[in-house]
């Protein structure tokens, strides 16, 4: 026997693979043919859940531009706050015809009917609710839209919870790396700064926060690729550790900062979107290993080649001499080296370099482990 819808959504919050199974208990609740919920944050960017019959449509309408032409999130959030309704209370009988979702989108998936409820959850993220009916069916009674709003509590409970929870774990990390002595900022939609720890703090100005709660960094290189590798971390199911330098024009140490994705279960749509951004300081002492190199900054064999080079002091004249190749392709290299480091000049990138190293002492024992 099935559980009850409401417990569905409940036992979803903890195993987010059960969120299209949830789904579908909503959608046999009122005799839908499908049941999507959105997470959509403050860009206009879509992510989901649904019935597995609806996922290929949603998948081309989520990534649409026209998706920003659908009027119904921010009517229904105005007119019909927390409260299921359909959508022929929120267009005129001339937009329900021209409307672009219906007819680009609604009805080329065999669909016609829609049913839905939007409210805002506490990062800042709208969540909606859309049931849709075949072409065909009658549309929603008031009776099957009283039985969805009576339902309504649990599902929204739900869906705050797995946010909430996301965020709890994201804090829990952010306490842990406080007590290696590591600096942590918890980032939730568009790198807003959702909590921090001490050892964070500490690092303003170079390091801190602004409009509506921003992360704010001291180079404006490094602020676009931190922007590009937060996008790529949260959208990403299989999101890795990306890993970028902070170069300070006062001449104080450079910094490393490492993005981790917080979770990344395919079917956990409420709990991404979040990143813990760790703040380390490299070590003083010669020349970098290749492979912290690689591993910090993405760069090739031959990237990471000349990357060393240039950080035991040589020119390009002399890296083109001893590795045979022309001055035109080392200058192709260091161009590379210097986009994917965040640095704008060569001196700024020797720098960065030198610090890199660890201790020797660190070095060795690391090895040994």
């Amino acid at each position: 026997m099935d559980l009850p819808t409401a417990d569905q959504f409940y036992e979803a919050v903890f195993l987010p693979e059960l969120w299209p199974s949830a789904c579908e208990a909503l959608a046999k609740e009122v005799d839908a043919s499908t049941a999507t919920i959105f997470a959509i944050d403050e860009k206009g960017g879509y992510r989901f859940v649904c019935t597995p019959n609806i996922w290929e449509g949603i998948m081309r309408f989520s990534s649409d531009p026209r998706r920003f032409d659908n009027p119904r999130p921010a009517r229904a959030l105005e007119r019909f706050p927390f409260t299921f309704t359909r959508e022929l209370d929120l267009l005129s009988e001339e937009e329900y015809e021209n409307d672009v979702v219906l007819t680009e989108f609604i009805r080329p998936a065999g669909m016609n009917w829609s049913a839905g409820c939007v409210f805002q959850e506490p990062s800042g993220h709208l969540i909606m609710f859309d049931l849709l009916r075949r072409k065909g069916m009658e549309h929603y009674s008031d009776g099957e839209i009283n039985h969805l709003n009576a339902l309504k509590p649990d599902l929204a409970r739900a869906v705050f919870l797995a946010s909430r929870l996301a965020f709890s774990e994201a804090k829990v990390m952010s306490n842990t790396l406080s007590s290696l002595g590591l600096a942590a900022f918890v980032l939730g939609a568009d790198m807003k700064v959702m909590a921090m720890n001490g050892e964070a703090e500490v690092l303003s100005p170079r390091i801190t926060t602004g409009y509506r709660e921003r992360l704010v960094l001291e180079s404006k290189a490094t602020t676009s690729l931190l922007t590009a590798a937060f996008l790529a971390v949260t959208s990403s199911v299989m999101g890795t550790v990306q890993s970028l330098p902070l170069m300070s024009a006062n001449g104080q140490e450079p910094l490393i900062l490492h993005l981790l994705p917080v979770r990344r279960a395919a079917h956990d749509v409420f709990g991404r979107g979040l990143a813990i951004l760790v703040v380390t300081a490299p070590g003083k002492q010669g020349a970098p290993d290749m492979r912290v190199l690689s591993g910090l900054f993405d760069l090739t064999p031959s990237e990471g080649k000349i990357a060393r080079e240039l950080a035991k002091g040589l020119s390009i004249e002399e890296i083109s001499k001893l590795h045979s190749i022309s001055m035109d392709t080392v200058r192709t290299h260091v161009k590379r080296i210097l986009t994917k480091t965040g640095t704008n000049r060569q001196p700024e990138l020797v720098a960065l370099l030198l610090g890199l190293s660890l201790p020797q002492q660190e070095s060795n024992h690391s090895l040994r482990t």
